[in-house]
């Protein structure tokens, strides 16, 4: 008897090697904030759904935009070197000379510390657009983000904001709603 749909088992299973990869390797080094984070995102982005483009092959694949942390970028980086994720998705920095088209051009776009003025900035040039915007900060969600980790009692879960994902077009999973530590729904 199957007790777990099958997106779920296999989450659970990548969250079981990867605590058992942090295991192995704290031994030798403790591994990142912004490593852990970066798999989760990556996890979680396999169980969104982006609106249909006809400018856009739908095989090819997402890009992710990090957003001025040159640590975080270097966690995805390593992270997209694993062949689960290889041709799945594709890393960029986005910083403030960041041309629009290229900005445009991001499925994702990821957030690791708050900015007054650079965030709201970027959120309202790309009001509307299929963009999936990540945080990890408190207060996220409300400057207009989608989704925001945040960790509780050393665990990291995460938070969606369904208003501003649907505004977008985004849509996700049951099974992904389900493991949210919270939904907005406004």
């Amino acid at each position: 008897m199957n007790f777990f749909p099958r997106g779920i088992k296999a989450t659970c299973i990548f969250a079981c090697l990867l605590s058992g990869l942090m295991g192995m390797r704290a031994l030798a080094e403790p591994i990142e904030q912004d490593t852990i984070e970066a798999a989760m995102t990556l996890q979680l982005l396999g169980f969104t759904e982006w609106p249909a483009d006809e400018a856009k092959d739908p095989a090819a694949p997402k890009t992710i935009g990090i957003v001025n942390s040159e640590a975080t970028y270097l966690a995805y980086q390593s992270l997209l070197a694993d062949p689960r994720f290889k041709d799945r998705f594709l890393v960029t920095r986005i910083t403030p000379q960041t041309p629009h088209g290229d900005l445009y051009r991001c499925d994702v776009l990821v957030f690791s510390e708050p900015d007054p003025t650079e965030i709201p900035r970027l959120i309202k040039k790309l009001e509307e657009r299929p963009i999936v915007l990540v945080g990890s900060f408190e207060g996220f969600l409300e400057q207009g983000g989608l989704v925001n980790l945040v960790k509780k009692q050393r665990r990291l879960g995460f938070e969606i904001h369904l208003g501003n994902s649907k505004r977008r077009g985004i849509e996700y999973r049951a099974k992904l709603l389900r493991l949210a530590t919270r939904i907005v729904q406004e």
